[in-house]
């Protein structure tokens, strides 16, 4: 189940490229993250100085991350726990939503829907999100 999803983000990523031929770049992704974590591997291709924000676990599995990355890509790893942030800095929340709203109604952010489930439907909706069968946001309309 992990690899179908990684397989759809890395497809996601390297769009351009529909067939990986053997030894492609897209081939040679995927085995790296059977060695690595995705994690890992973010930060490894990440540009200098760089923030890499530690949002959750979805795979349920917690990275260990070599130290040392951070000293060669000039980067940070940073904690993000949304619940106290919003706590303790309210007036930032509030700041940060206006400019996510206002991105998307520019057209600047395209979150990807997996589905739209009518209102009525959202016992349907909630199974796919337990059986993880999403890939992106499920949306309830009335």
């Amino acid at each position: 189940r992990r690899d179908d999803r990684c397989a759809h983000r890395l497809a996601d990523l390297d769009s351009r490229q529909t067939d990986p031929a053997p030894g492609s770049k897209h081939e040679q992704n995927f085995a790296f993250l059977k060695v690595r974590t995705l994690f890992e591997s973010c930060l490894r291709s990440m540009a200098w100085g760089g923030r890499a924000l530690v949002v959750g676990f979805a795979s349920g599995d917690i990275p260990k991350v070599a130290v040392n990355l951070t000293l060669l890509k000039g980067c940070a790893i940073v904690g993000v726990f949304w619940g106290a942030f919003r706590k303790i800095e309210p007036k930032e929340d509030a700041a940060n939503f206006a400019q996510l709203f206002k991105w998307f109604e520019e057209g600047k952010l395209a979150p990807q829907v997996s589905k739209a489930y009518p209102l009525a439907d959202a016992g349907q909706a909630l199974s796919a999100l337990v059986n993880r069968e999403v890939v992106g946001k499920v949306i309830l309309t009335p």
